[in-house]
């Protein structure tokens, strides 16, 4: 699984989360998470996030903007 979290502008520290199942797990996969429509008019911009790629409970890695913290 992959799971994107990130914080948007005009909702503070609420950290938002979308994640998407695999199926055809590859050495090289490539995954967009987009954030449209209301949930952007509302929220604003994506000021920071991070990826992950999930394993049951286990995350097997990341990779963060500089402003995650």
């Amino acid at each position: 699984m992959i799971r994107f979290e990130y914080l948007q502008a005009n909702t503070g520290d609420t950290v938002h989360v979308k994640e998407v199942e695999i199926d055809k797990v590859k050495r090289r996969n490539t995954t967009d998470m987009k954030v449209v429509g209301d949930e952007y008019t509302e929220n604003g911009d994506v000021l920071a996030w991070r990826a992950s790629v999930v394993r049951g409970d286990e995350v097997l890695a990341t990779s963060e903007s500089f402003l995650w913290d």
